[in-house]
């Protein structure tokens, strides 16, 4: 169900992906950073969006630390990732979105310390601990 909490061993949080249909897409913008991408998530983002592989690649993607990553764009402040749409506040390719955007919110980053997800997710919420 999409109202149900996703719980992962060694998070001190749980997700609700429902969360997602009215955040705005707040883990899609913010500071410059890296979305690292596969050549199989650039095969199936370029087959999405019928855009020639070669093309998408010269477009859509920065090589970074030996490792391709989706372009972003800055934007009012703030920088977007280049296939989020701003109008609609929502992920152009959410279907195909990267490994990486699927993973979310459980990163490494997130499992000693996930205090910055409870201001920046809506769907984050900390588990309380019984002792």
């Amino acid at each position: 169900m999409d109202d149900d909490f996703i719980k992962k061993d060694g998070y001190k949080f749980s997700f609700k992906p429902s969360a997602c249909d009215y955040c705005g897409g707040r883990c899609c913008y913010g500071d410059s950073g890296y979305i690292w991408v596969t050549e199989q998530d650039m095969v199936a983002i370029s087959d999405y969006c019928k855009i020639e592989y070669s093309e998408f690649i010269k477009d859509y993607v920065r090589i970074e630390h030996n490792k391709y990553t989706l372009k972003d764009l800055k934007y009012d402040g703030y920088y977007f990732c280049v296939f989020f749409d701003i109008d609609k506040r929502q992920c152009s390719i959410y279907p195909v979105r990267p490994k990486q955007c699927i993973s979310f919110p459980f990163w490494d980053i997130y499992k000693d310390d996930p205090e910055p997800l409870f201001t920046e997710c809506p769907g984050v919420e900390e588990l309380i601990r019984n002792s």
